[in-house]
């Protein structure tokens, strides 16, 4: 299993919670509806709502760049790799690399407004023209999608996910200010979660670090409980808010997808 370091784990909640300032206020994810009216199908369009150029360079390797040319951020794709067949030895194996931005990383901060570019680097291409770089599906914010079933359904399992990974640091959290926890019983109780649960084990598949938010609680409060152990209700408070913002973006991100229409293609833009 691979593990982020904890320098990094305080990164992304720094970056989470800017991030978070500019969302709506909580609400529970059972009340979430989608606040667009009915999107066309991507069918309709003469063509998808994106546009994809590919850079390469046999120094620096290659470059994804990815437009959005829908009036509505596009909010998560799917990058994929095909090797040419009887490509020279060495070349890279077919796959996909999952990217939402509805989850700030260092993927994708933000979702893409309307003519906005994401340029990515893949470094395991490294500027081979035996490998052909596209995208594969896309999700747009009124949950209008683009794309194979299969891998439009990938991006809906990591946000179940994610939602889920939220929904147990909020647990902790709440717990923790209604039982009046102490900085002590926070990082004993939070340490044996992430242990139950695995945390900071990654799924390569969904491109998700396992209970993330939990980890991000949890270290934050190790740190309170360091520099001043008498801060750590008002630090519960803070992460908890923190928490059921970016839970919120999450369910109404799935909530859009609930009611989506999904336009299918076995091909992908290149």
């Amino acid at each position: 299993m691979h593990h982020l370091p904890s320098a990094l784990i305080l990164a992304i909640f720094l970056s989470f919670a800017m991030n978070a300032g500019s969302q709506t206020a909580p609400c529970n994810s059972q009340n979430i509806l989608p606040k667009h009216q009915l999107h066309p199908n991507s069918e309709d369009f003469t063509k998808p709502p994106f546009h994809v150029d590919v850079e390469r360079d046999g120094k620096s390797g290659t470059r994804l760049i990815l437009t959005n040319e829908y009036r509505l951020p596009l909010t998560a794709f799917v990058e994929e790799i095909t090797p040419v067949p009887d490509g020279q030895e060495g070349g890279v194996e077919h796959g996909f690399y999952l990217v939402d931005g509805l989850e700030p990383s260092g993927d994708l901060m933000s979702p893409i407004p309307l003519g906005l570019s994401t340029i990515r680097g893949v470094s395991h291409n490294a500027g081979r023209a035996d490998a052909q770089l596209g995208v594969a599906a896309v999700v747009w914010e009124d949950g209008l999608t683009y794309g194979p079933d299969n891998l439009v359904q990938r991006i809906v399992a990591r946000r179940r996910l994610s939602s889920e990974y939220h929904q147990h640091a909020i647990d902790l959290l709440e717990t923790g200010l209604k039982e009046g926890w102490d900085a002590n019983r926070y990082a004993s109780v939070g340490r044996a979660r992430e242990e139950e649960w695995h945390a900071m084990s990654v799924d390569r598949e969904l491109n998700l670090i396992v209970e993330l938010p939990l980890q991000i609680v949890v270290d934050n409060l190790m740190r309170v409980r360091r520099e001043n152990p008498g801060n750590a209700d008002r630090m519960a408070k803070m992460l908890l808010e923190t928490q059921l913002r970016q839970k919120e973006v999450v369910d109404a991100g799935l909530a859009a997808m609930a009611g989506s229409q999904t336009g299918t293609s076995t091909g992908c833009m290149k």
